[in-house]
């Protein structure tokens, strides 16, 4: 299984990331994240799909937890499937 790590901005700027398990495909993934806040939410911004192991290596380095999970170098190389809505 993957898991998707949503990226959240609140007032146009990165305020964290949501990481969501158990979900087949993006938009399940986005479509839940999305059931938790108001209709008129905009603080969805990206979401990533990645395997285990490469969001092991980002949660287990607090210091990259500080920007998007979509900007890690290592995650772009491995061609992580992006998801845009």
């Amino acid at each position: 299984k993957s898991i998707f790590a949503i990226d959240q901005k609140i007032g146009g700027k990165f305020d964290e990331t949501k990481v969501m398990l158990g979900f087949n495909s993006a938009e399940e993934a986005k479509k839940a994240y999305l059931s938790n806040y108001e209709k008129d939410w905009k603080g969805f911004w990206k979401i990533t799909e990645v395997t285990i192991e490469d969001f092991k290596k980002w949660l287990y380095n607090g210091f990259r937890q500080r920007k998007p999970f979509s900007e890690y170098q290592e995650i772009k190389k491995k061609k992580a499937h992006w998801v845009k809505f």
